[in-house]
């Protein structure tokens, strides 16, 4: 008679079949009809895995669920079982329900967890050329971001607006949360700073339409709708309480401006496409400088090819930020040839590259409305195109008053 044998499981508690097993035992069966014994358990639909074949006995993996329905299989078969092993969720629990004071520990472990991870642990500045960090971290101290303040609640952006408005020397400001660790980002002025005894007006950096005029102090020049040129006074310094003072006027104005750029491209160009082949490498990276290769080996196998990677804490943890990573990086061979571009594939490549230095020299918070590209010249195999675009940005700049 042949044996039935059940499909053997690669998992550790997971079937074949996709069924999640909660918990599996490890047993021995000896006896003179093993063969019997296999069939039998078959026939009630127990699962038997990894069956390995001894001298004189089997050995084989069951779940735990079934494990009490082989007493008739083996009460039949004349065989003897003998537990070797047990793994899984089940048994697991089992034990550590019989431990009271470890599953308070773990539950109270768990609670210190979710309470550690709703406040804030760190307070990181990124940006900075001239100033240092502790004048940054005092102001969002005093605005409600320090290590032990609850995450939860705080206006981000809020905050980063009300930075702007109490740090001279900072033209831009944005808060990023990750896990317990806050970031502010800064952009510093520059250019010569103010004198804080030295009033100052805010005028256009450059020609616009005024959309929106937000003033925080002084007096307001524009409304909206207003064309204003470059130099134009938006919002003038007002006079103080006593003979001769005047007060900085500080405030923001939003306008439509407009941009061009003019860009060439040729219809013959040089490129790169990947072939397909790909280098892996692994290492351990301590901090930024110093690294130990583990896989992969030192030496590119390509002469041309592009680089990504992934890196990750060993810790697993947001709350600590000790700088040594699992990179890995993948090295994509790529192949150079000559490619032939027809008149509107180099049109959209050069409007792509004109809109993307208008872009670069907006200010943080400047916004696209609309773009065009307009065909200027063509020579040869080559295309000159100018790009226009409509964005609306911070047009406001501050300037000395003048006694």
């Amino acid at each position: 008679m042949t044996a039935l044998h059940s499909p053997v499981s690669g998992g550790d508690g997971v079937q074949s079949s996709g069924r999640w097993d909660a918990g599996s035992v490890l047993i021995e069966v000896t006896g003179r009809r093993l063969e019997a014994f296999i069939n039998l358990a078959a026939g009630r639909g127990i699962w038997l895995r990894d069956v390995q074949w001894l001298s004189g006995a089997l050995r084989c993996w069951v779940r735990a669920e079934d494990f009490r329905r082989l007493r008739p299989v083996v009460r039949r078969s004349g065989c003897r079982v003998h537990i070797l092993s047990r793994r899984g969720a089940l048994f697991y629990w089992r034990a550590l329900f019989r431990r009271r004071s470890m599953l308070v520990g773990l539950v109270v472990c768990l609670l210190l967890v979710a309470a550690s991870s709703s406040v804030i642990w760190t307070v990181e500045v990124e940006g900075l050329q001239e100033r240092e960090p502790e004048e940054v971290l005092e102001a969002a101290r005093r605005l409600g971001v320090a290590p032990g303040v609850p995450v939860f609640g705080l206006d981000l952006q809020a905050i980063a607006r009300a930075l702007e408005r109490e740090l001279p020397f900072v033209t831009w400001a944005a808060l990023q949360r990750r896990g317990v660790r806050v970031t502010i980002k800064i952009v510093e002025r520059v250019g010569e700073m103010p004198d804080p005894d030295q009033a100052v007006d805010i005028v256009a950096s450059r020609d616009g339409v005024v959309r929106d005029v937000s003033v925080l102090a002084g007096i307001p020049m524009v409304v909206q709708g207003d064309e204003v040129r470059e130099g134009a006074v938006l919002i003038r310094a007002e006079p103080g309480e006593s003979a001769g003072e005047e007060i900085s006027a500080r405030g923001q104005i939003l306008a439509t401006v407009w941009y061009t750029e003019k860009e060439s491209v040729q219809l013959s160009r040089k490129t790169h496409v990947p072939t397909g082949r790909e280098h892996v490498r692994t290492l351990i990276r301590v901090g930024e400088e110093d690294s130990i290769t583990i896989a992969g080996g030192r030496e590119i196998p390509f002469e041309e090819y592009v680089t990504s990677h992934t890196r990750r804490s060993l810790l697993g943890w947001e709350i600590f930020s000790l700088p040594i990573y699992i990179e890995t990086v993948y090295y994509r061979e790529m192949s150079a040839y000559v490619r032939d571009l027809r008149e509107p594939q180099a049109i959209r490549i050069a409007c792509a590259r004109a809109q993307h230095r208008i872009r670069s020299s907006m200010g943080p918070e400047g916004r696209v409305i609309s773009s065009t590209c307009t065909i200027l010249k063509r020579d040869g195999d080559r295309i000159l195109i100018e790009s226009s675009v409509k964005a609306i940005e911070d047009i406001g700049e501050e300037r000395r008053v003048e006694p």
